[in-house]
């Protein structure tokens, strides 16, 4: 089995710009994820400064519907790195043997 991390897809994130061809790729990456049975982890970072376009308990800090369906695990994160600080994912990834 093999896992995705697909990071920070998020409303405050993706409305900054047009990322149409960028939305397509990732979705297409997903999709064959999905079809092979592999993993699809998905990220959210949270902000504590109520100002943020990731502000916590806001619908901008919420994962884009089109990509949390394809979510088999979200991680919540309050650090721009998905691996290091208050994030967990190692161990989650590493107690389904994911081992970094």
């Amino acid at each position: 089995m093999k896992a995705l991390l697909v990071l920070d897809m998020q409303n405050g994130i993706l409305e900054m710009k047009d990322f149409s061809e960028e939305r397509n790729k990732i979705k297409n990456i997903i999709k064959r994820f999905k079809d092979a049975k592999d993993l699809v982890v998905l990220t959210k970072h949270i902000d504590k400064d109520p100002n943020s376009p990731l502000a916590e308990n806001t619908e901008k800090s919420d994962i884009d519907k089109e990509f949390a369906q394809y979510a088999d695990l979200t991680i919540t994160k309050n650090t721009p790195s998905a691996f290091f600080g208050t994030t967990h994912i190692s161990h989650v990834l590493n107690k389904i043997h994911f081992n970094f």
